[in-house]
């Protein structure tokens, strides 16, 4: 799992939007906030092996062996049966990841491994989103009063 700590890592906050509600010189008395909503997203993706998380599922299988699409935990989302962290490899609609590298699907084999002269794995394909939260955060009184 340290190709998936790794990526955890290189995983990027993008802030979508902030906005402050009630304006300025608005007639309501009121407190006025920020509001930030985010998403964490992961590019990049490398895995650096071994991994041996779907070897013999049991029946029937979720997954083509040795393929699998990767799920994220972090501490603003859970793993999902989703695009969390896309792989390389095209399988039964998802780009996927070799998740049993050992006995058939160990290195060096060039189907199983894209990288690293076939021996570790990796993708370009793009962001993705793993959570998503927003945290609210009061503007002191000072900060908006005028004089």
């Amino acid at each position: 799992m340290k190709g998936l700590t790794k990526a955890m890592v290189i995983g990027v906050l993008a802030i979508a939007f902030l906005s402050i509600f009630t304006p300025k010189n608005s007639p309501i008395v009121g407190r006025m906030y920020c509001d930030v909503y985010f998403v964490m997203q992961n590019k990049e993706r490398h895995c650096y092996g071994p991994v041996d998380t779907e070897c013999g599922w049991p029946d029937p299988p979720w997954h083509n062996q040795p393929w699998g699409n990767w799920g994220v935990d972090s501490n603003v989302g859970r793993k999902i049966d989703d695009h969390q962290f896309q792989g390389w490899y095209p399988e039964d609609g998802w780009l996927q990841w070799n998740s049993c590298t050992e006995g058939d699907y160990a290195p060096p084999d060039c189907r199983y491994y894209n990288a690293a002269s076939c021996t570790q794995q990796h993708t370009t394909t793009g962001e993705n989103i793993y959570g998503a939260g927003s945290r609210r955060y009061e503007i002191p009184q000072w900060a908006w009063m005028d004089g």
